[in-house]
């Protein structure tokens, strides 16, 4: 694992969230192109979190959260 391979990992969660904007995005996007390693890793960890919603339960928020949030918001 080189010195980019270790950023890429420090950011790869991030990226699979859809996270990263700008440069880092970018870093993270070229090296991908090149490193079959990293580029694995964040395949399997974008499957992941496309995953996670259906798994969560649902829930409704809490009775009166639109009350609460309005008075706040005025």
């Amino acid at each position: 694992m080189n010195v980019d391979c270790d950023r890429v990992d420090a950011l790869a969660d991030d990226l699979a969230l859809g996270f990263l904007t700008g440069a880092e995005r970018a870093l993270v996007l070229r090296h991908l192109d090149e490193c079959h390693s990293c580029r694995a890793e964040v395949a399997s960890l974008t499957q992941i979190a496309a995953a996670v919603p259906l798994v969560s339960p649902s829930a409704a928020p809490p009775h009166g959260l639109d009350g609460r949030v309005l008075d706040v918001a005025c």
